[in-house]
């Protein structure tokens, strides 16, 4: 309900104590959709992040934001710097206003025309996206009236038991989630007038505590103040502020869109290389349903010896009686370019061919069925687990063997190094402390960085840097085959490795040895092995 009126009514309220004589000093753009404040008072500054797309908006405030270097767009140079009096909402609408000397700002919410708009004293405006109906927008602003306190409107229930539909039909402005609420607690508490059991929802909004937490019936990301006693079990994160608790989903959202996005794109791979073998397996059932032809080609061998001198030769057909089916005709191919001893040795060879050729196709069979099983199980895997489970954590590598010598192992090299193309080093961890050392301390923030998904396995690194040109694809999936292979899914038909460039792989304080997380993800589907490309150029 993060884009709820009276939640926004309240955000505003808590983020104008914060930030109300501070100064705007810049309003700049580096991101689609998304404009910056920057507001300075003293030696202490906020920046506010304003989302107009319609269906995410928001406004956060922040106290640090890394502003690009370049591919930034500054906006409303002509009035900045400028003290900002206060921020107030409209009442009973969308529309948040920024008060800065001579001008405001509007952050106005209303689906697909949601924007940010300057106007001054004189009537001039600007704003940040291009309006369709200027003067439509600018007339309606100007017949709000603003607030800073909290709205509890009076509203008129006289319908006894009340519908979703006829409140929503009425008070629009209360939004789903509160007429939802409403109505659940009348059940419970059925001498409590309408009237107050509103008031009471919207007192919540008020004074409570936000929440976030993830609904496991909708699989969503959910920021609330209706606590209820189901959500125990579930633990979620609590705020004392609608800000913090915006933050906190906002981030959840973006992690389950990549997660999401991510596991739909390994799906999409699974269900395209098994279409693939589906296809290539009905045309061996088809070629195996109409038989071996040995028999055919040896007849036709022995037909074409029987009469070779009454065959005219430079023939590409000939019609011969076919002493193997009642003497009937039978039309035989010739190829013109060979004499008929030729012809005659050519079928003896295609029948030979032919039953080597129906036995192969026979273990071919086999094999792609197999392959087929062990693909849709592995898919049926990746659906049924959870995507935060297949994203963005790495667990452990393999551990060490107990026994071996690991401090002799380390001295003669800290890691496996390979070589491919004797051209591009590929470095392999040997266990979770030497992953650790091998992604955080070794590894340049260029490098490729490769993990198995989902499972155990070595960090692979493949050095890189700008001067070897652009990196092939057929290289990087030689990289990830060998962070297949260390892996516990070395085992399996295909396995989908993760891949990014260094720089994109961190470690977040009191994670667990071997364990990372990935601000950027990438996935090849590849094989379990040591590519013949690949040579070992240290000891295991």
């Amino acid at each position: 309900m993060f884009k709820n009126y009276f939640v926004l009514n309240r955000h505003v309220l808590e983020v104008n104590e914060l930030i109300a004589d501070f100064t705007l000093i810049k309003a700049f753009t580096q991101e689609k959709n998304k404009l910056v404040f920057h507001l300075r008072n003293n030696a202490q500054e906020y920046f506010i992040e304003f989302n107009v797309d319609s269906s995410l908006p928001y406004f956060i405030l922040k106290s640090k934001f890394n502003r690009a270097k370049k591919n930034t767009l500054d906006f409303f140079e002509s009035i900045l710097p400028s003290k900002l009096i206060s921020i107030k909402i409209a009442e009973l609408d969308r529309v948040i206003q920024f008060n800065l000397i001579s001008v405001s700002i509007y952050f106005y919410i209303h689906g697909k025309e949601t924007n940010i708009i300057l106007i001054d004293n004189k009537m001039k405006f600007e704003y940040f996206k291009k309006i369709e109906d200027e003067q439509k927008v600018i007339d309606e602003i100007h017949k709000l009236n603003f607030t800073n306190s909290f709205q509890l409107p009076e509203i008129k229930l006289s319908y006894g038991v009340p519908t979703f539909s006829q409140i929503y039909k009425e008070y629009q402005y209360l939004g789903r989630e509160i007429i939802d609420e409403m109505i659940r607690i009348s059940k419970i508490s059925t001498k409590d007038s309408n009237e107050n059991l509103l008031f009471n929802v919207l007192k919540e909004i008020e004074t409570g505590k936000p929440f976030v937490y993830r609904d496991d019936s909708s699989k969503k990301n959910k920021l609330s103040f209706f606590y209820r006693a189901e959500l125990q079990s579930i633990n979620p994160s609590v705020f004392d502020n609608v800000n913090d608790a915006l933050i906190c989903y906002l981030t959840q959202e973006y992690k389950y869109k990549q997660e999401n996005k991510v596991t739909r794109e390994i799906e999409n791979k699974f269900e395209k290389r098994i279409a693939q073998l589906q296809k290539k397996l009905d045309h061996l059932h088809l070629r195996l349903n109409e038989g071996c032809k040995d028999q055919k080609y040896q007849q036709i061998a022995n037909l074409l010896a029987m009469n070779i001198d009454k065959i005219a030769i430079n023939k590409s057909m000939v019609e011969l009686e076919n002493i193997y089916d009642a003497n009937k005709i039978i039309s035989i191919d010739l190829i013109p370019s060979l004499n008929l001893r030729e012809n005659v040795n050519y079928y003896f060879d295609k029948a030979k061919s032919e039953r080597k050729e129906f036995d192969k196709f026979r273990v071919l069979l086999s094999n792609m069925t197999e392959e087929i099983k062990k693909l849709k199980t592995a898919y049926e895997e990746i659906k049924n687990t959870d995507s935060s489970i297949n994203q963005l954590t790495h667990l452990k590598g393999t551990p060490q063997n107990k026994g071996s010598n690991h401090s002799s192992q380390v001295a003669k090299s800290k890691f496996r190094q390979f070589i491919l193309y004797d051209k591009y080093l590929i470095f392999v961890g040997k266990n979770s402390k030497n992953n650790d050392e091998l992604t955080t301390s070794f590894a340049k923030q260029n490098d490729y960085w490769f993990h198995a998904r989902s499972v155990s396995g070595s960090h692979v690194v493949l050095r890189y840097d700008k001067s070897m040109g652009e990196i092939q694809k057929m290289v990087l999936e030689k990289a990830a085959c060998v962070a297949a292979f260390y892996s516990k899914a070395k085992t399996s038909g295909l396995v989908p490795v993760s891949y990014t460039q260094k720089k994109y792989v961190i470690k977040r304080k009191g994670m667990e040895p071997g364990k990372v997380a990935l601000l950027k993800e990438k996935v090849l589907i590849v094989r379990p092995e040591i590519p013949k490309e690949i040579k070992l150029i240290t000891e295991e």
